[in-house]
């Protein structure tokens, strides 16, 4: 390495484009115009937006390009922070350094510059005498928080410097010891690395200044407020003894939330920022309490002034009773109904503190809310989503949103621990030989200071629901009783407050800070500066953020994350520096609460009270696995008479259930649902899918079916508002849906037939060809699809729940119903494509079970083989039974559960694996086709007495399902199964508090689909009290004749 003074030509290459002083002459910019084509693809802008882009920094795109072309040597009129980096690195020696590896460890590259800092501030106040702080303590401790955040900063620099260092010197030993020793303890070596990486030596000068800077002011601040400051929060004598920064994120040029602590172990927040807006909302919390609440809401004290203000410690407290508990939940259910007034969205785990019975709001800065995205941008179900209690941020909610964030981050039950699959950062590690190496490491969740305790456990909030809505309730009383001069009563307190919006999420803007500080950008300041240009994708989105990114990109590049600011009155942004940014939003904050004023009835009480229990009900089952959320039973008490019930009045009594949960969008015209689905074998809260495994296909057939018996209007009408909003939605998919059944384009065909039917409409069956027609022209053999949740999946499924089992089967069921010769086609197409598979494949291997196995191939090629005459297939059935029985197990009475996560491979009883499946498989088999070894009549023995015994309900791998199945195997053994006992057995069932409790806890925690949910159950309940007229869909059967009203 050079070793060299620091000199201001080499220092030049530290500036940003806006620095450079370009002026291109005649010579050949060829090479320039391939650097401006990379720099022009990381911002993913067209050439015309980007050269107006360059004119409001006032250069031309050659300019621009003769920048690229000299970025190495450019010319610039002055570098303010050349000075002091000079001051800093002349200020400390070798033997300094020295003395303090011990304590400093590789952060002995940055002692320069807490040097500086600390002789800086010893001479501002060295001559002050004050008997309210200890200014040595004080200064020590804020210099240790700069010692850390410059560390941080450098330590990938320096670590790259060590490992470069190791491979020059390989003939002698360089472990870290000696790097420390022998390099780092010598000024001289620093200043090379500053030399050789000016962008470090920038930004870490630049944040020393703004340190002092910061401090300096905090110092004077807090001596100039102390009386106030004793007065509002302590009532006696306190001495400043140190701080803690870095509470927050860095603003403003390096302003940040700080703990202050005194020497009577009292502590106190400064938040570099006004506070008018935590006073208006405590008075906004006294006029609430004026109306006479159950219990009086708090929240903790606040001392403003014009840009900053000091704000009362609030330490995280355990409950000491159960009554703390109800009380602290009525509180958060008030708080979710003030948040949902005013249209807050940023009340997550990191702004509430949970102190005993109360919910302590640490952070209002985003108490109102606005978006970029302008409102034609939004669609349904996210536009509507946005205005009830999920958007506050106490409140669970899954994927509803379609978060990048892939971790509950509610006040009210995010937990410490969870780990991002999608959120990671770099983090230093020390190796078994003490040597240093970056690993990138997923975030994992740590915060519980938000969480309810009693004796040293978590309160879980699902307990606790009653509360929740009490406290919701009667503060959203207040405002319904207060309707007409609500709107004037929040201009009274929160008319000229300014606010904070959060543009994109904060951990993608520390991503690109983090990035912008690895060695690669360090070394130029065009460099860091071109990896910002990658915020300029997002206007291919929002082309509103064309007048933002701007001010982001500066913001990142001094070292901070981006702060932009608002009236609530205004439809303007105002960034960190100043500049008004005009007309960024559609309408002003003050109109949306207007909106959600005029908004307030009891209607919307009433939904939003079910949105606020469903979500906090899915979030209990989280990382439950699918069979043991199907088993879970309510909280809740049942109905009287609800064990009286026939199996029609509870399949209405779950129709109904359905229609209430539906959301509408703005017109009226949509509907969808929320609940859970099953991703991976548990349980996801999210807006609920098409599919008619889970999804609102599913739901709708069962809702048609229903009103066949029971004709209310609202089933007809959710049932084609459904389908309105799925017909618009799938206008919109970008790429090609598998051919699944059950989860791909299929469920819209299957379905729409089904309900041309059942409804009588002939529209709904040219909708179901339309989609039949697609499947006729998807190919088989393509590589790639995605299903339906946007996942690359591979195009020859051959199974009955995703694949080409599953189309023959349905494709003939509807030849047979209607005559379908395009149906026939189909089947044909997928049958000779499944046999070339089949002869193909060398893996012999199967799993067994109509879903997923060779059962469902089975009942597929044999179906299609006897209408076509084909030996070839039934020869291959014959195969795959063969295959089947050689994994029966004789004594167990039930074939093997294959899939490899499944230890006790003879205790699957469903139709997806197991007897019950392969039996609906063997019903339509002749006799000869199976060993005489497997006694159906005893495995059907069996059976029967597994359901009796089973947990689950469902239609999937539930009672109800098994049930389902024997109604339709029943005519091959009328002997062993009687139809009028299989109805006695769930009339039975339905008698039981047990199995009542089961369905209200499916409904409770949004389990609303057909294979997993209570649609399912209320389907299931529907063929068994009439299976001559409702088909099994668990064979894709369709209905044949419509049921007399």
């Amino acid at each position: 390495m050079i070793t060299t003074d620091i000199k201001s030509e080499n220092l030049m290459r530290a500036t940003y484009l806006n620095e450079r002083l370009s002026s291109p002459n005649d010579r050949d910019l060829g090479r320039s115009y391939q650097l401006g084509e990379e720099w022009l693809k990381k911002s993913g802008l067209p050439l015309g937006a980007f050269e107006e882009r360059l004119k409001n920094k006032g250069f031309s795109y050659d300019q621009f390009l003769f920048l690229l072309e000299n970025k190495n040597s450019p010319s610039i009129i002055n570098l303010e922070w050349q000075e002091t980096l000079f001051n800093i690195i002349n200020e400390i020696d070798s033997k300094t350094l020295k003395s303090n590896i011990e304590t400093s460890d590789i952060g002995v590259f940055v002692l320069p510059f807490t040097n500086y800092f600390m002789k800086n501030l010893h001479d501002e106040f060295s001559l002050k005498e004050s008997k309210h702080i200890n200014f040595n303590s004080f200064i020590n401790s804020c210099e240790k928080y700069l010692f850390h955040e410059l560390k941080q900063i450098s330590d990938k620099t320096v670590v790259l410097e060590f490992h470069k260092l190791k491979e020059n010197l390989r003939k002698e030993k360089c472990d870290l010891k000696y790097f420390k020793e022998v390099y780092l303890s010598n000024i001289q070596y620093i200043k090379d690395i500053l030399f050789n990486y000016p962008v470090i030596a920038r930004i870490l000068t630049e944040i020393t200044e703004r340190t002092i800077l910061n401090v300096k002011n905090l110092i004077n601040r807090y001596l100039n407020d102390y009386q106030d400051i004793v007065d509002t929060f302590f009532n006696k004598d306190i001495v400043l003894h140190s701080a803690s920064f870095g509470l927050g994120d860095s603003h403003n040029n390096g302003q940040t939330v700080a703990m202050l602590k005194f020497e009577n172990d009292e502590q106190l927040v400064y938040k570099p920022r006004s506070l008018s807006i935590d006073v208006n909302f405590n008075q906004f919390l006294n006029w609430i309490n004026q109306s006479g609440l159950s219990l009086e809401l708090k929240n903790g004290k606040s001392l403003s002034r014009s840009n900053y203000g000091w704000q009362q410690f609030i330490q995280p407290v355990e409950c000491k009773n159960r009554e703390e508990i109800h009380e602290y939940y009525y509180r958060m259910g008030a708080n979710i109904a003030i948040f949902h007034l005013l249209r807050s969205n940023d009340m997550h785990y990191e702004n509430i503190i949970a102190s005993g019975s109360v919910p302590y709001v640490i952070d209002l800065e985003t108490l109102f809310s606005n978006s970029i995205y302008s409102n034609k941008v939004l669609e349904f179900p996210r536009k509507e989503l946005l205005k009830t209690v999920l958007s506050s941020g106490i409140l669970p909610t899954g994927q509803v949103f379609n978060s990048t964030i892939d971790f509950d981050a509610s006040a009210i039950a995010g937990k410490p621990n969870q780990t991002s699959e999608s959120m990671t950062g770099w983090v230093m590690v020390e190796d078994v030989n003490g040597e240093y190496k970056y690993e990138n490491t997923r975030f994992v969740t740590s915060n519980e200071s938000h969480l309810v305790k009693f004796n040293n456990e978590i309160v879980k909030p699902e307990t606790y629901i009653k509360d929740i809505e009490k406290g919701f309730m009667e503060v959203y009383h207040v405002f319904l009783r207060s309707k007409e001069t609500l709107y004037e009563k929040v201009i009274e307190f929160f008319g000229c407050a300014e606010c904070r919006v959060v543009l994109r999420p904060t951990f993608m803007y520390s991503r690109f800070l983090i990035a912008s500080h690895h060695p690669t950008y360090l070394q130029n300041g065009l460099d860091r500066e071109e990896l910002m240009e990658m915020l300029w994708n997002i206007k291919k989105s929002e082309g509103r953020f064309e007048v933002i990114v701007e001010s982001e990109i500066q913001d990142l590049l001094n070292n901070d994350i981006p702060y932009f600011t608002y009236g609530v009155n205004s439809k303007h942004l105002m960034d960190s520096r100043g500049q008004e940014i005009k007309e960024v939003f559609d309408q002003t904050s003050l109109e949306m609460v207007k909106e959600q004023i005029t908004n307030l009835s009891k209607k919307d009480l009433y939904e939003q009270l079910k949105l606020i229990r469903l979500s906090i009900e899915t979030n209990a089952i989280g990382g439950k696995e699918v069979n043991e959320t199907e088993c879970m039973k309510s909280h809740h008490s049942l109905e009287k008479n609800n064990t009286h019930k026939t199996l029609l009045e509870t399949s209405e009594e779950i129709g109904d259930f359905l229609v209430e949960q539906a959301i509408y969008d703005t017109e009226g015209n949509h509907v969808s649902w929320a609940g859970v689905e099953n991703i991976d074998n548990k349980f996801a809260f999210k807006m609920l899918d098409f599919s008619l495994y889970n999804g609102t296909l599913g739901m709708t057939i069962f809702l048609g079916q229903l009103y066949q018996y029971i004709p209310k209007e609202s089933y007809k009408e959710v049932i084609y508002k459904n389908i309105n909003y799925l017909r618009d939605m799938m206008q919109k998919i970008d790429g090609v849906m598998t051919n699944s059944m059950f989860n791909g384009i299929g469920s819209f065909s299957y379905s729409l037939y089904y309900l041309s039917s059942v409804l009588n409409d002939s529209k709904l069956s040219e909708m179901g060809h339309e989609y039949l027609m697609q499947m006729k022209d998807l190919k088989t053999d393509e590589v790639h699809k995605k299903d339906r949740l946007g996942v690359v999946q591979p195009g020859n499924q051959i199974d009955f729940l995703d694949g080409h089992a599953g189309i023959i089967t349905f494709a003939i069921n509807l030849f047979e119903m209607n005559g379908e010769e395009d149906a026939l086609d189909i089947a044909k197409k997928y049958g000779q494509d499944l046999m070339e598979i089949l002869k193909e494949r060398e893996d012999n291997s199967f799993l067994l079970g109509l879903a997923h196995g060779t059962s469902g191939i089975v009942l597929a090629l044999d179906k299609l083989g006897r209408l076509i005459n084909d030996p070839e297939m039934q020869t291959m059935v014959k195969e795959l039974v063969n295959y089947e029985d050689k994994h029966f197990d004789v004594e167990k009475l039930n074939w093997l559960d294959l899939r490899e996560n499944v230890t006790e491979k003879t205790k699957s009883f469903y139709w997806c694996h197991g007897a019950p499946g392969i039996l609906l498989s063997r019903a339509q088999l002749e006799q000869t086709t199976v060993r005489k070894e497997i006694l159906e009549t005893e495995v059907i023995n069996q059976s029967i007495s597994n359901y009796i015994t089973m947990d689950p309900i469902g239609l999937c791998h539930g009672v109800l399902g098994n049930l389902d199945i024997l109604l339709s195997i029943s005519a091959k053994y009328p002997e062993d199964i009687k139809k009028h006992k299989i109805k006695q057995l769930a009339e039975g069932m339905m008698k039981k508090e047990e199995n009542l409790y089961k369905i209200q806890g499916m409904k409770d925690r949004g389990l609303m689909g057909l294979m997993l949910g209570v649609a399912g159950v209320g389907y299931s309940l529907l063929r068994i009290n009439d299976p001559s007229k409702v088909p099994s869909v668990l064979k894709l059967e369709l209905p044949h004749v419509r049921v007399k009203q």
